[in-house]
């Protein structure tokens, strides 16, 4: 999605740039004071980076298109950039559009996958926590005993934990690299989006077990497992999705497409 932008950056005589074109989830949208937006140059050729200043003019919060499944907190709503110019001192970068490997895209790519992966972590981890109180608490009808005593859920508890510290250590070590400045060349973009398709994965298959270990109490929407449950469905949608996390993965192992192959049909 850093590679290609549906908003237009129009340059001004002045090296100021006027965007037109609408983000959507502009997260904590009602408090933002600086917002990074880019857009793609008339032309086709160049994207250009710069940070709106919210006294700036020419745009608009749409409150009304934030009505989701989950997430509300966040307040992401819809933002209408209506000929939003900034000043040449507040654009950052112009980069060819398409693929790149520039230092911009890479921190933008980096930090966000990894700050994602890292939120879905802790999904995870809480859900197990409630997971492990619900199956403390709750008896069996037939023994009497917590649940906590049952070999099926012990084991299914054991699952789970391994499932979180496998996770945590992959988080840990991608973000270590990153503070670190590790150089990992091309194996940088597969290790990112692996991780954050893994963060994801996990934290669903918490909130599963822990809507399991809870019982039917979970199901009501003011439960805390509810909301939860709710708000791991966003990961569908965060970059990068399943799809363009295995394009990226097949591509570092295997290549890219050759054109040839991509209208290739079974011979009759």
């Amino acid at each position: 999605m850093l590679f290609d932008s549906d908003t237009v950056a129009e340059p001004l005589a002045d090296g100021s740039y006027r965007f037109t074109g609408t983000k959507i989830f502009t997260t904590l949208s009602p408090v933002w004071t600086r917002l990074g937006i880019f857009g793609k140059t008339p032309d086709g050729g160049r994207l250009v980076f710069g940070f709106l200043d919210r006294s700036a003019a020419g745009w608009e919060a749409d409150a009304s298109s934030w009505d989701m499944l989950g997430m509300r907190a966040t307040h992401s709503h819809t933002t209408r950039l209506t000929g939003a110019v900034i000043p040449a001192e507040r654009i950052v970068r112009q980069i060819p559009a398409g693929p790149n490997a520039d230092p911009l895209t890479f921190g933008i790519f980096a930090s966000f996958l990894t700050l994602v992966a890292a939120v879905y972590t802790g999904v995870g981890d809480r859900a197990l926590e409630l997971a492990v109180q619900h199956l403390g608490r709750r008896r069996s009808k037939v023994s009497g005993e917590a649940l906590s005593q049952d070999p099926v859920l012990r084991y299914k508890a054991a699952e789970a934990s391994l499932r979180q510290l496998t996770m945590d250590t992959q988080l840990r070590s991608v973000a270590m690299d990153i503070e670190a400045g590790t150089d990992l060349g091309d194996e940088w973009f597969p290790r990112l989006v692996a991780n954050k398709t893994m963060a994801v994965r996990t934290a669903k298959a918490q909130a599963d077990f822990a809507l399991e270990a809870s019982g039917g109490a979970s199901y009501h929407r003011g439960n805390e497992l509810s909301r939860i449950y709710r708000d791991v469905m966003a990961g569908v949608f965060h970059p990068s999705d399943d799809e363009s996390a295995h394009q990226t993965l097949a591509n570092a192992l295997l290549g890219p497409i050759r054109p040839s192959a991509r209208g290739w049909t079974s011979p009759a």
